[in-house]
């Protein structure tokens, strides 16, 4: 299940704080995982963002590689994550 995630899902960064946009929740084994969390930005490509925006990415793809078992994705649409484009 693709959902939206909550204004009050929040990673603390050095810039404030990051809201990411989408995370994909699956059913396995009768139990609910979180199997990756999306950014959806307008270009795929660090020099079409602003710089505040490239550190608040940074900092959500070192704060999923912390906890291990969750990815991180940055795409320019998230009907991307549907066709299997990322």
């Amino acid at each position: 299940m693709l959902f939206k995630l909550p204004d009050s899902f929040k990673i603390e960064t050095p810039l404030g704080t990051y809201n990411p946009d989408w995370a994909v929740l699956l059913h396995i084994d009768g139990a609910e995982k979180l199997y990756f969390v999306l950014e959806t930005k307008g270009t795929m490509r660090d020099i079409g963002r602003r710089m505040e925006e490239n550190i608040k990415i940074e900092c959500g793809r070192r704060h999923f590689a912390a906890l291990g078992a969750v990815d991180y994705e940055v795409t320019d649409h998230w009907k991307r994550v549907k066709l299997g484009v990322i």
